[in-house]
């Protein structure tokens, strides 16, 4: 039987929305069976699936395929939300109460440096480069950002994680907004890889700094920067 965190109307008008903005959404099991898409072939780009394939699978999240038309900067980690503001372009924002960032999506300007990257069986390029941020000398698991594209999805609104709602976000009030107001794929800040690779690393740097700019972790902020640096 489906089980839906949300109304058959509310997931039809949703999809609707996604749909006339040139998002292609895809059904994605709930966070506790891993937020994986639940259909097969959704990796195939420009594949569209009818609202009958949705209905009969147990659908808890909604996903958005990233293909080769969008990337999604992805915050593994809580974000330090002016540097994020003033480092990267104004663009769409999903993320939870808890974490308000935690998804940034961009256009694709150009194939520029996606050939540094492998070529999938779809015909796409996967782009998924992560750049660690060390906090704590326990981690529990990889904590940082990722920067991907391809053959990958983004959990979006209406979703639920384990961490609450997934909520579409004004970019500078971090106030969550009506999915109405999301800009088409089309409107979207475009960038190339290498631009976002380089605002990934600036991030990640700045993060480090400015957790261990203070005595005793000079040494290990200096190998930190040398090694992101060469």
């Amino acid at each position: 039987m489906t089980e839906f965190i949300f109304s058959v109307e509310t997931l039809a008008e949703t999809l609707a929305t996604y749909d006339s903005k040139d998002y292609r959404a895809i059904p994605i099991s709930h966070y506790e069976d891993g937020k994986k898409p639940v259909v097969q072939g959704w990796q195939i780009p420009g594949r569209k699936f009818s609202f009958s394939d949705w209905t009969k699978h147990k659908v808890s999240n909604v996903g958005i395929a990233l293909d080769n038309n969008l990337f999604d900067v992805d915050f593994d980690i809580q974000s330090h939300e002016d540097l994020v503001r003033f480092l990267f372009p104004q663009t769409v924002v999903f993320g939870r109460d808890d974490k308000p960032i935690g998804h940034l999506l961009y256009g694709f300007q150009s194939s520029q440096g996606l050939k540094d990257y492998t070529l999938n069986e779809y015909g796409q390029y996967n782009v998924k480069e992560r750049f660690p941020i060390y906090i704590r000398e326990k981690s529990r698991g990889f904590e940082g950002i990722e920067l991907r594209a391809g053959a990958f999805q983004v959990v979006v609104y209406p979703s639920i994680v384990k961490g609450g709602l997934v909520k579409l976000r004004d970019f500078y009030t971090l106030e969550p907004i009506e999915l109405e107001k999301l800009p088409s794929v089309n409107e979207l800040p475009k960038l190339t890889v290498e631009d976002l690779r380089r605002l990934c690393a600036v991030y990640a740097i700045a993060v480090m700094m400015a957790n261990f700019w203070i005595e005793g972790y000079r040494q290990y902020l200096s190998l930190y920067l040398v090694g992101w640096l060469t």
